[in-house]
């Protein structure tokens, strides 16, 4: 965790550096139409989870209690594929986080895993400056540490959820085939499977539900 947020610092100015370059490129790239077609992209994403994920609930299932920790929020990296065509584009998305997961006093770790389709419509394709709005879908596993137990033996948990994201950006185009973009939004989960390391996936009675800002930003490229 230390290693990832002192990375994160040093590349911090270069993250900067990158976006007042593409800003000033764009401003004179007018005329620059983002390219259609497929494209990759890598991702830096900020998020964690609040809400019944407070760090204080408890789950029994079966003959099995689970702990449910609170997430604090980090940053994870990933890559997604997809396809724009006009003033649309969609993408598949895979990252993965390093969390802090509290639960009461106790500090733990987690590792959040995250499959998304992203729909994206953009509300201007006339310059390199191409704002957009995002409401897309999430499947998400989080793997946390001694958040099971049976009886005194504890053991790590698996929680599987789905849900909803709502986000706004920004692609700032410096040349048709190559964007530097970044959004933020707030995203609702809906957890209502788990398991430990030892057991089965089992449905939970009383859904959990999962809360919080994320934060994303990247690099594109068009094929």
């Amino acid at each position: 965790m230390t290693e990832n947020r002192r990375l994160f610092a040093a590349l911090r100015p270069l993250v900067a550096g990158a976006l007042v370059s593409a800003c000033v490129l764009a401003g004179g790239a007018a005329d620059r139409k983002a390219r259609t077609g497929f494209f990759l992209s890598a991702l830096g994403v900020q998020a964690g989870l609040g809400g019944d994920m407070d760090g204080k609930a408890v789950l029994d299932v079966g003959e099995e209690t689970f702990l449910v920790p609170e997430l604090k929020s980090a940053w994870g990296y990933g890559l997604s594929l997809g396809h724009r065509r006009d003033a649309f584009s969609q993408e598949i998305s895979y990252y993965e986080i390093e969390h802090e997961a509290v639960w009461k006093d106790a500090v733990l770790k987690a590792t959040s895993h995250w499959v998304e389709y992203i729909p994206r419509f953009y509300l201007s394709t006339r310059s390199a400056l191409q704002p957009f709005a995002s409401l897309g879908l999430s499947y998400m596993w989080l793997d946390a540490e001694d958040c099971a137990s049976q009886g005194a033996q504890a053991d790590d948990a698996t929680f599987y959820g789905i849900g909803l994201n709502l986000s706004g950006g920004i692609s700032i185009y410096v040349h048709p085939r190559l964007a530097v973009q970044g959004s933020g939004g707030y995203r609702v989960l809906m957890i209502g499977r788990v398991r430990s390391a030892r057991g089965k996936a089992a449905t939970i009675q009383e859904t959990v539900w999962g809360d919080g800002p994320t934060f994303a930003g990247g690099l594109r490229l068009t094929f």
